[in-house]
C-alpha cells in the first residue's frame, strides 16, 4: 500500500458561485457549458476562482478475479474515491480479502463509465483497509474530460489549461457553490505555493430570475 508520506497529491479546484441577485433586467441567459463538454451549469452560477489543493491519493476498489488485456483490470466510476488522470498511480484494494497495493491508470472509457488499470500485482499485500469513514468524502459526480476536448478554444475557463488531460474530475457542492476538482500537472514547472492562495478570475454574466436552476449534467 502507498505510504502515508506519498499519499497526498496536488489537485486544482475551480469554484462556481450561485448568485441569484446578479440578474439581468431584460435578457434571459442560457446555461453555460463547463470546460467545453456536455455538462452545464445554470446561468445563475458564475466562475469565480481556481485554487491549488492537496488531497489524499485516489483509492480504487478492484476485484482480484477480473483480468482484461492480459494482466490488467477495470472498474466502474463508482469504485473510485476521487479524481484521477490517465497515467496516475493510485492505491488499489479489495475489501473482501483485505489486500492493497498500487496500480496505474491506463485508460478512461467515458461512454461506459469504466476505467482500466495496470496493477502491480506483486505489490498486493494484506493490509488494514481504511473504512469509508476514514477515507476522503465521495464526490457527487465524475466529469470525464477527454484529451481531444483540451484543444477546444471556446467556452472554457483558465483552470482547464492547468489540468491533466484526459482525466476524471469530481463535481461537488454546498452553501451555494459548486467545485470542480481535477488532477493537475505535478511537474508543470510551477513554483511551489503558486496556487496556495486563491486566484480570482471573475466574469459576471447577466442572470435572470428564470434561470436559477441547480447544476445540470447531460
Amino acid at each position: 500500500m502507498i505510504s502515508n508520506a506519498n499519499n497526498m497529491v496536488g489537485r486544482l479546484r475551480a469554484s462556481y458561485y450561485r448568485d441569484p441577485f446578479n440578474h439581468g433586467a431584460l435578457a434571459t441567459q442560457s446555461p453555460h457549458r463547463l470546460a467545453g463538454i456536455d455538462v452545464y451549469l445554470s446561468a445563475a452560477y458564475t466562475y469565480m476562482a481556481t485554487q491549488y489543493v492537496r488531497q489524499p491519493r485516489t483509492r480504487v476498489e478492484i476485484d482480484l478475479n477480473v483480468r482484461v488485456r492480459g494482466n490488467d483490470t477495470f472498474v466502474g466510476f463508482e469504485d473510485l474515491s476521487g479524481p484521477v488522470a490517465v497515467g496516475e498511480v493510485v492505491e488499489v484494494y479489495e475489501s473482501g480479502s483485505g489486500v492493497a497495493g498500487e496500480a496505474r491508470f491506463t485508460e478512461i472509457d467515458g461512454d461506459r463509465e469504466l476505467v482500466y488499470l495496470s496493477v502491480d500485482w506483486p505489490s498486493l499485500k494484506e493490509q488494514r483497509i481504511p473504512s469509508d469513514e476514514e477515507g476522503p468524502a465521495p464526490v457527487t459526480q465524475f466529469m470525464y474530460l477527454d484529451a481531444n476536448t483540451a484543444t477546444i478554444a471556446t467556452d472554457r475557463q483558465p483552470w482547464t489549461q492547468l489540468i491533466t488531460w484526459p482525466c476524471l474530475a469530481g463535481i461537488s457542492g454546498g452553501e451555494g457553490s459548486i467545485w470542480v476538482t481535477a488532477p493537475i500537472y505535478e511537474s508543470s514547472g510551477l513554483l511551489p505555493g503558486v496556487f496556495l492562495e486563491t486566484v480570482t478570475d471573475m466574469w459576471r454574466p447577466n442572470v435572470s430570475f428564470g434561470n436559477l436552476e441547480v447544476a445540470v449534467a447531460v
